[in-house]
């Protein structure tokens, strides 16, 4: 709980009561994204990490399908979902890089498949991407130990797409598995959002 300022507390309260295996870390202060989910991580005991934001609903299935994505290929570091806006058109399919001009960053991250149908044949095509965004990830403990976890640097954003980079240059993969369905109410815990 990083600072939760709603019904957080109490909700989590009854879940440890349910499932007796929870284990609730609560910050006085929100610490960002990259410093809680890096205090998340050291306090987990499984050997895959999954990082999941507090603004989505999981679809049916969704866990299994991301653990046995990564755990199919020893070459895969990272897996990302397919992820969904609340009408269901896709916010997330893997992130490309693609050159801006006129811009003051030369190049840029994108979204692939942004605002696609959830049915887009190429949408539901698994397969190796650049980056895949921290809103829901799975990776190795092991490999996201040996690269530092998420860079405490970045204020808020791009964590998760310095994960993936610093990921790849170990010589592991980036994965988009879009069986691993959820859909994120983007920006809906950040403040100023509605």
């Amino acid at each position: 709980d990083n600072g939760s300022t709603d019904n957080t507390a109490e909700g989590l309260k009854e879940a440890s009561h349910r499932y007796p295996n929870l284990r609730v870390i609560r910050n006085e202060m929100n610490l960002g994204f990259a410093k809680a989910s890096n205090q998340g991580a050291r306090e987990a005991r499984g050997t895959i990490l999954v990082f999941l934001n507090n603004d989505t609903t999981p679809e049916p299935g969704w866990l299994q399908r991301g653990v046995d994505r990564l755990k199919a290929d020893e070459e895969i570091g990272v897996v990302g979902a397919k992820l969904l806006y609340p009408d269901r058109s896709i916010q997330h399919g893997g992130i490309e890089f693609f050159r801006t001009a006129g811009s003051p960053y030369p190049v840029w991250p994108f979204h692939r498949f942004r605002f696609a149908s959830e049915e887009d044949p190429k949408a539901n095509e698994p397969g190796e991407v650049k980056a895949v965004t921290g809103a829901c990830l799975f990776v190795r403990r092991e490999l996201f130990e040996a690269v530092g976890g998420f860079s405490e640097d970045y204020g808020m954003y791009f964590e998760d797409t310095d994960l993936c980079l610093k990921i790849r240059a170990q010589g592991k993969k980036v994965f988009y598995e879009p069986r691993c369905v959820v859909i994120h109410h983007e920006g809906k815990s950040s403040a100023g959002q509605e």
